[in-house]
């Protein structure tokens, strides 16, 4: 299992969870458990307590997946340092500073480069809450494979026999 495997999963436990603990506070609408949680108050119309719910869940989901987001960047930037540690200068494959990678990129394949700063963008401004909408607007599916194939450029590759 990679790195981003293991970040992947994680995601999907999170929203795994938040799926069956809103399952959990829907069903039994007035529990001790949802007073105790903030969920709703005691005495509560049904409608207003099934919206209260639905609403609190639909923000944790969009928590979950900037979390995610969040993750899977640092994993890849992680795993960026850990080539760049391993790769010497004079191989022609080094990954270059993240600051400079955009503009190594756009040389090597310019639409991966376009995908690359569309997900630095979002990092950034998922991480320092400049956030006009819920959640990021890239899957975490997607940036996932997006960022295994920046790190792809810089694997070695093995040669292949006529």
């Amino acid at each position: 299992m990679s790195a981003f495997d293991d970040a992947h999963r994680r995601h999907r436990a999170l929203r795994e969870a938040t799926k069956n603990e809103s399952l959990r506070a829907l069903a039994e609408l007035s529990s001790t458990r949802n007073i105790e949680l903030g969920l709703v108050e005691v005495g509560e119309e049904e409608a207003t307590a099934r919206e209260k719910i639905g609403s609190f869940f639909e923000v944790l989901r969009y928590r979950v997946d900037e979390l995610s987001f969040l993750d899977m960047f640092l994993t890849f930037e992680r795993e960026l340092e850990r080539l760049r540690e391993q790769i010497s200068r004079g191989s022609g494959r080094r990954p270059p500073v993240a600051k400079r990678l955009a503009e190594y990129l756009r040389r090597k394949d310019f639409e991966l480069a376009d995908d690359y700063l569309i997900l630095k963008l979002e990092r950034d401004r998922l991480a320092h809450g400049r956030s006009a909408s819920p959640g990021p607007v890239v899957p975490v599916d997607l940036e996932k494979q997006i960022l295994q194939g920046v790190l792809s450029i810089f694997e070695p590759t093995t040669p292949t026999m006529p």
